[in-house]
């Protein structure tokens, strides 16, 4: 069962059998709990039910739902079938999410019961060829609309046994579309044995200590790539995801104290309003199991940035192309021959990610030190005009959030006549505060 590298292959196969009534996960606000050895067998009735429906290695499900309890065993399922999966944000209109599907050449949607009136609506916009399946949502007595076929009544019949082709998938995720339509980033499917998983996850993992012991407050939706990244990697290592609904700053105490969490993924936004909380809200709970959070991008642990830095050279650039120096923020680039992920189906758009030198770039800004570590400070499709001057808004929004008033604050540039554009700052206050 081994790996060449002496470990354990890294997937809820291997802590069925190893541990097969530990948690894998557990809802926060009700402490229903999955363990190990269900996960492993409805992934893989879920994997049974895509190969039914006609999906081969390579083949695409997208997923349109909320932070629902089967999320997980899905994209299990799409891991371990050798499927590509997109998670869409389940907030998009009908119209928003076809493009996606259509975009993606998605074969197979699931949605949820709690999204039937706009799955009903998306049903009409997507080719009649896609498979429409559905899962009933905790609390929701809607039934899924007559275009759309129960999950769990598919898939129940079917044995929880691992495919006898069993490999590992991957994600295409769709950009968020700040400069036009969403673009899908293709990675290349892993190869090798089902378990390996993808290398720099695994690094990241094993960076943060993940075990059998971690316990991971996931808060963000999973339909963005580091709550469901992070989650996904947890239950690799045979940890326990609490899986949360929607983010509120008091109950992530609660569940931290109940939990005994040991690891949580925030953004910014989550630490602002945990800090706006009274204080004594704050000190009524126990978060001594707490051993260590992430926010936003996550460091880069030594040793994969040792490799990055014998072929992952980084370059701070100009808007004229001209490299800047240490302490300077501009464009980052990178120089990497390895890289091998593409917009789907864009090419432009992938070729305008590199510039004449052939080094690539995320549209980051940022900066490096004197001692040559990187920072991110912005993002240079965030970046507004106003009279020709570059203005980035993180830290005009950075300087808002800290007033006692404000919970939280976007700044943004609105068309004016003179400047082109001019910075608007838009906040909303504290419960109780009226300006």
């Amino acid at each position: 069962m081994e790996g060449s590298d002496g470990t354990l292959p890294l997937y809820p196969g291997t802590w069925a059998r190893e541990r097969p009534d530990h948690p894998a996960q557990i809802l926060a606000s009700t402490g229903a709990t999955l363990t190990y050895r269900e996960l492993d067998e409805r992934s893989n009735r879920h994997a049974r039910l895509f190969r039914e429906l006609g999906l081969s290695r390579g083949g695409h499900v997208a997923l349109f739902m909320e932070n629902h309890p089967r999320y997980l065993e899905l994209v299990w399922a799409a891991l371990r079938s050798g499927l590509y999966y997109t998670p869409i944000n389940c907030l998009l209109t009908a119209d928003e999410a076809a493009y996606v599907v259509k975009d993606s050449d998605a074969q197979a949607i699931v949605s949820s019961t709690r999204m039937a009136r706009v799955a009903a609506a998306l049903r009409d916009r997507v080719p009649g060829a896609v498979i429409c399946l559905m899962v009933r949502s905790p609390g929701s007595d809607a039934d899924p609309p007559p275009s759309w076929t129960p999950l769990e009544a598919a898939a129940e019949a079917l044995p929880g046994s691992a495919l006898p082709d069993e490999s590992e998938g991957t994600s295409l995720w769709y950009s968020s579309g700040t400069t036009g339509r969403p673009k899908g980033v293709l990675r290349p499917l892993p190869e090798g044995v089902m378990g390996r998983g993808d290398p720099v996850a695994i690094a990241f993992s094993r960076h943060w200590g993940f075990g059998r012991g971690t316990v991971h407050l996931s808060l963000g939706p999973l339909y963005h790539a580091a709550p469901v990244g992070y989650a996904t990697n947890v239950q690799r290592f045979g940890g326990t995801v609490v899986l949360t609904e929607r983010f509120d700053a008091e109950e992530t105490l609660r569940a931290i104290e109940r939990y005994r969490v040991t690891f949580a993924h925030f953004v910014p936004t989550m630490f602002t309003r945990l800090l706006k909380l009274p204080e004594a809200t704050r000190r009524r709970y126990d978060l001594s199991s707490l051993e260590k959070v992430v926010h936003g991008a996550a460091p880069c642990p030594g040793e994969v940035k040792r490799r990055s830095s014998k072929r992952g050279i980084i370059h701070i650039v100009d808007d004229d192309g001209r490299e800047l120096p240490p302490g300077d923020d501009g464009t980052i680039y990178f120089e990497d021959p390895d890289v091998r992920n593409v917009y789907y189906k864009d090419p432009e758009e992938t070729a305008a990610l590199q510039n004449v030198h052939g080094w690539r770039t995320l549209g980051d800004v940022g900066h490096v030190d004197g001692d040559g570590y990187l920072y991110l400070t912005d993002r240079w499709t965030f970046k507004i005009v106003s009279g020709g001057v570059n203005v980035f808004p993180r830290e005009a929004e950075d300087v808002l959030v800290l007033h006692p008033a404000v919970l939280d604050a976007a700044v943004i540039g609105v068309p004016h006549e003179e400047m082109g554009e001019e910075v608007k700052g838009v906040v909303q206050l504290v419960e109780g505060q009226t300006g």
